[in-house]
């Protein structure tokens, strides 16, 4: 969308979770006007992916940087996240956000092939801990609150603060003497899927998304449902005492497992 193509090909080998996200890029490209052809690579020929081969691994050792420069200031380059961590999962969006303005190739960026100008914005340092400006209703509340820095979005260029309850956007930060310590990584529990990372940028503060579990029914035979019924109801329907149940000589156990 930000090439300004009217017409894209679209490559991916035959996974069954990369087709299912090749028909969900086709869907929205054909909602934006964009004509899109699907160009499946071969089973067996690693090599028609060789360009995007390489790029994901330029990616991932970007984002082993990124996250080994935390661990080196906060506890001497021992190893503390692991690839499940939101620490990491951050780290590979900000190191695609970085490949796309500063690697350059034929002399140019591919931020610069989009949008014809040089990018000139201001960075802090991966996983540092600096202060936000957000704007509040309360005038007695703090405007400047403090977060990790995340990187920057790709809508409307704004930093990206994690807090302790979701992240927020804000587009003025400022940098603390100490930014880094272990502390400051236990509360982001945020990542990105958990906050629509592709709409950080239209609103301040996004909250992460936790969706409730849902009760499934235990599922019983028909003799097992009987046995039950008969041990815990009488026959009129009401409710057996406590004593009844647990003295009753039904074949299964108060815990939930079949006696012998």
């Amino acid at each position: 969308m930000q090439t300004n193509h009217k017409e894209i090909g679209l490559r991916c080998d035959c996974e069954p979770s990369t087709l299912a996200i090749l028909d969900a890029v086709k869907k929205t490209c054909r909602n934006l006007g964009i004509i899109t052809h699907s160009e499946p690579a071969p089973v067996g020929d690693h090599q028609s992916n060789g360009g995007a081969e390489v790029t994901v691994k330029i990616i991932r050792a970007q984002a082993n940087v990124l996250v080994s420069s935390i661990e080196k200031e906060c506890c001497e380059g021992r190893v503390i996240f692991g690839c499940s961590h939101p620490v990491y999962a951050w780290a590979v969006l900000h190191a695609c956000w970085i490949h796309n303005r500063f690697s350059v190739t034929n002399g140019s960026t591919p931020f610069e092939l989009c949008s014809g100008r040089m990018y000139i914005g201001k960075l802090a340092r991966y996983g540092e801990r600096v202060l936000g400006f957000m704007k509040t209703e309360l005038e007695g509340k703090p405007q400047w609150r403090p977060g990790i820095w995340l990187g920057k979005t790709t809508q409307n260029d704004t930093h990206i603060l994690a807090i302790a309850d979701g992240v927020f956007v804000t587009r003025s930060i400022r940098r603390l003497p100490t930014g880094f310590d272990v502390q400051y990584y236990g509360d982001l529990t945020t990542c990105p899927w958990d906050c629509n990372y592709a709409a950080l940028g239209h609103t301040m503060v996004h909250a992460k998304r936790i969706l409730a579990p849902v009760a499934t029914p235990a599922l019983f035979s028909s003799s097992t449902n009987t046995d039950c019924n008969s041990a815990i109801y009488t026959r009129r329907g009401r409710p057996r005492s406590t004593n009844a149940i647990c003295g009753q000589s039904s074949r299964y156990a108060p815990g939930g497992e079949a006696r012998a």
